[in-house]
């Protein structure tokens, strides 16, 4: 195959896996989102947060032919910043924690 139907495969790739992960997590607790145990501290958060919200840029997803995508990664990038706000401070975590059952 050609360099561009590989780069063309690979989009389309990540697209399917941006599709997955975003029916994991859109009903998912914070701690999901992000993929995090209950017990993970705010250094874990900003880590999982930066690497997530890097994967799931809206900006890598500007010229994909489905404008769907877009709207995907920005919803999950937006997902993404809410649950790095909530559980960056160590006493909103604990308490949402709490709030889980957990």
């Amino acid at each position: 195959p050609s360099q561009q139907d590989a780069q063309a495969e690979t989009v389309e790739v990540a697209a399917a896996r941006l599709e997955a992960r975003w029916a994991q997590v859109e009903d998912a607790d914070y701690f999901t989102v992000l993929g995090l145990p209950r017990n993970a501290g705010t250094d874990e958060v900003a880590r999982a947060f930066a690497r997530l919200s890097s994967e799931y840029d809206p900006l890598r997803w500007s010229g994909h032919p489905d404008p769907r995508v877009q709207v995907r990664a920005e919803r999950m990038q937006a997902l993404l910043s809410e649950a790095a706000r909530a559980l960056s401070d160590d006493g909103l975590r604990n308490a949402y924690a709490r709030s889980l059952g957990e």
